[in-house]
C-alpha cells in the first residue's frame, strides 16, 4: 500500500464520518419549529407543576388573604359566660344561723362600635401584603423557569458536546490505526504516530469530561423537570424582547416583581403611620349584660339586664408611643432609600441583560465565521498533505480546529437563548401568563384552606 492511498483512506474515513455528523445535524434542522416549541414549553410547564419553591409562594398567598379577614377583626361580636355559686351561713343579734346559696350566671356581648380607624388602616396594610405575597409568586416561577431554561438548554448542549465528542474520538481511533499500518509500511514515522496518538489521549479526555457533564446536565434536569424526554432540541430565541436597553429598563421598572415588592414596602412602611395614629384615637364600645341570680330566698331572686357605651382614649402619648412614632417614620425613611436603590438597579440589570442578548447574538456570527474558515483551512490541508506540502499531524490539527469551532458555536447557541430569557426574566415578563403556561392555574381558582379547628369547643386536626 503506498503512501498516497494509505492517506486517502484515512481521508476517506474522515468524510465518512463528518458526512454523517452533518447529516444529523440537517435532519433535526428540518423538523417542524412548532414540535421543538411544544416540547420547550410543556417541559417548563412540568418545572413549575413539580415546583415546591412556587407552592410554597401561593400558601403565602392564601395565609396573606387571611390576614385580610383578621384585620377587621375589631368588628366583631364577642361574648363573655361566667357563672358562680356562693353558699353563706348568716346570724343575726345571736340568732341561728340561716343558710343562703346563690347561684350567678352572666352574660356579656361586646362589639367595638368605633376604634380609631384601626381596623381600616390594618386592613390597607394587609390588602398591600395580599400584593406582596402576589409578586412573591411571580418571583418563585420566574426563579423556577431561569434554573428550568438553563437546564434545558445545558442537557441538550451536553448531549450534543458528548456527541461531537464521541465523533471525535472515533475520527482519531480511525487515524491512529491509518497510522500504524503506514508505519509498518514504512509510509510514516514513529513522530506522526506518537502525535496521533497524543491527540487521540487529549480527545479521550474531553470525552470523559463531556460524559460527566452530560450526567450533571441530566441530573439536574431530571431534578427541576422530571424524567428527561427523547429528542430534545434547543429552543427559538424568545420573542417580544425590547428593542433597546433604554426600553428594557422602562419595562422593566413596570414589571418587575422584585422592584414591585419595594414599592409595596414603601406603602405598608407608610401606612403604619396610620395603624400607630389609631392606636391612639378614641375607641366605642357597645356592652350588653344580662345576668341571673337565684337564692335559697325566693324574695332575693333577681334578673338584671343592661347596656352601655363605653368610650375610651389616653390622655396624651406616652413616651414608648412616641418613640414607635419615630422608629416607623425611621422604617419609612429606609423604604424609601431601599426604593430608589432598587429602581437604579433593576433598570441596570434590565440594561445590561439586553447588552448581553445582543453580545451574544454577535458571538454567533463570530463562531460562525470561525467555523467557516477552519473547514476551509482543514479542506486546504487535507490537499497540501497529500502533496506533500504540510505533514499528517498538520492535518490533524486542522481537523481538531474545526471540532472546536463546532463546540464553540453549540455554547454561543446556547448561550443566546439563556441571554434572551435572562433578558426576559430582567424585564419582569418571565412568568407563566406571559409565557401562556397553564402552571397551577389562577390563585383566584386555588381551593380554600381548610380550617384545622373541630367542634363547637375547638380541638386541633391537623398532622405533624
Amino acid at each position: 500500500m503506498n503512501r498516497q492511498a494509505n492517506f486517502k483512506h484515512v481521508f476517506d474515513v474522515q468524510k465518512a464520518g463528518l458526512v454523517a455528523f452533518a447529516l444529523g445535524f440537517i435532519f433535526i434542522s428540518l423538523k417542524p419549529n412548532l414540535a421543538i416549541a411544544d416540547v420547550f414549553f410543556l417541559e417548563l410547564n412540568k418545572a413549575i407543576i413539580q415546583s415546591e419553591k412556587v407552592q410554597a409562594a401561593r400558601q403565602g398567598y392564601l395565609s396573606a388573604k387571611e390576614d385580610v379577614i383578621i384585620a377587621n377583626q375589631p368588628s366583631e361580636w364577642t361574648a363573655t359566660l361566667s357563672g358562680g355559686h356562693k353558699y353563706a351561713e348568716t346570724s343575726t343579734n345571736g340568732a341561728d344561723y340561716a343558710e343562703s346559696n346563690n347561684a350567678n350566671l352572666e352574660v356579656t356581648v361586646k362589639r367595638k362600635l368605633f376604634d380609631g380607624g384601626l381596623s381600616s388602616a390594618q386592613e390597607n396594610v394587609a390588602m398591600l401584603q395580599l400584593d406582596i405575597a402576589n409578586a412573591q409568586i411571580n418571583m418563585a416561577e420566574e426563579d423556577v423557569l431561569v434554573s428550568a431554561i438553563e437546564a434545558y438548554t445545558g442537557l441538550v448542549t451536553a448531549r450534543d458536546q458528548f456527541r461531537i465528542s464521541t465523533t471525535n474520538v472515533e475520527r482519531l481511533k480511525e487515524h491512529l490505526r491509518a497510522a500504524e499500518i503506514q508505519l509498518e509500511v514504512g509510509e510514516s514515522t514513529p513522530t506522526e504516530l506518537a502525535g496521533t496518538a497524543a491527540r487521540l489521549a487529549r480527545a479521550e479526555a474531553s470525552l470523559i469530561q463531556s460524559e460527566t457533564a452530560l450526567a450533571n446536565a441530566l441530573a439536574t434536569y431530571e431534578s427541576l423537570i422530571g424524567t428527561a424526554p427523547s429528542g430534545l432540541l434547543l429552543p427559538e430565541i424568545s420573542a417580544d424582547l425590547p428593542s433597546s436597553a433604554a426600553q428594557a429598563g422602562d419595562i422593566a421598572i413596570k414589571n418587575k416583581s422584585s422592584h414591585r415588592i419595594s414599592i409595596l414596602t414603601e406603602r405598608i412602611t407608610r401606612k403604619n403611620m396610620d395603624v400607630l395614629v389609631a392606636q391612639v384615637k378614641p375607641n366605642v364600645d357597645l356592652s350588653l349584660k344580662g345576668s341571673t341570680t337565684e337564692n335559697t330566698l325566693d324574695t332575693r331572686d333577681n334578673e338584671e339586664f343592661s347596656a352601655s357605651v363605653n368610650f375610651t382614649m389616653p390622655l396624651y402619648p406616652s413616651s414608648s408611643v412616641r418613640a414607635k412614632s419615630r422608629s416607623v417614620v425611621a422604617d419609612h425613611r429606609q423604604s424609601l432609600f431601599n426604593l430608589r436603590d432598587n429602581q437604579r438597579s433593576t433598570r441596570l440589570l434590565a440594561e445590561n441583560a439586553f447588552r448581553q442578548f445582543k453580545a451574544s447574538q454577535i458571538v454567533i456570527k463570530a463562531y460562525e465565521a470561525e467555523k467557516d474558515a477552519a473547514i476551509a483551512v482543514r479542506d486546504g490541508t487535507q490537499q497540501e498533505v497529500q502533496f506533500g506540502d504540510k505533514t499528517f499531524l498538520d492535518q490533524l490539527d486542522a481537523e481538531q480546529d474545526v471540532v472546536l469551532a463546532e463546540l464553540n458555536l453549540l455554547i454561543a447557541k446556547r448561550d443566546v437563548i439563556n441571554a434572551s430569557y435572562q433578558l426576559k426574566s430582567a424585564i419582569g415578563l418571565l412568568t407563566t401568563l406571559h409565557l401562556g403556561l397553564e402552571g397551577f392555574g389562577s390563585i383566584a381558582d386555588e381551593p380554600a384552606i381548610v380550617s384545622p379547628l373541630k367542634g363547637p369547643y375547638p380541638v386541633l386536626d391537623y398532622d405533624e
